[in-house]
């Protein structure tokens, strides 16, 4: 089983993913020309789920897991990725790593897109995608 919130990259590999996420027998040759962001899978999941997205060029990405209310869970990613296939695991914990109850869960993936103006690195816009995902206990 893979470690609780790891990440997990494959720049190297191309996957294509069928709409819920999961990975396709479909032609590989096929990749999204900016980012994507997949369901996760297993969902509804217990005791962990992936989530998978793609970066067409390498990024700055932040992903967090919130409630129903839109309270914060968890912090899962914040950092550069590169390009390529990447899948973080959650596994139904909180920032404090104890277990949450069964219910529904809001993820979301922000991607910073940035251009070179000179010396300077701009932002140039932020694009938040969110997904929901079920957790049974």
């Amino acid at each position: 089983a893979a470690n609780p919130n790891t990440i997990n990259s494959a720049s190297e590999i191309s996957y294509v993913f069928d709409k819920n996420g999961r990975i396709d027998s479909g032609p590989s040759d096929v990749t999204p020309q900016s980012f994507a962001h997949f369901q996760n899978y297993p969902n509804t999941f217990n005791p962990e789920t992936e989530i998978r997205f793609y970066l067409e060029k390498q990024r700055k990405i932040v992903i967090k897991v919130y409630n129903p209310l839109g309270q914060l869970v968890k912090s899962l990613v914040s950092d550069e990725m590169p390009a390529g296939f990447h899948t973080v695991v959650w596994d139904g914990t909180n920032k404090d790593n104890h277990q949450v109850p069964s219910g529904i869960y809001i993820y979301s993936l922000e991607v910073r897109r940035e251009e070179q103006k000179g010396d300077l690195l701009v932002d140039v816009s932020l694009e938040r995608r969110v997904k929901r995902m079920t957790l049974l206990r």
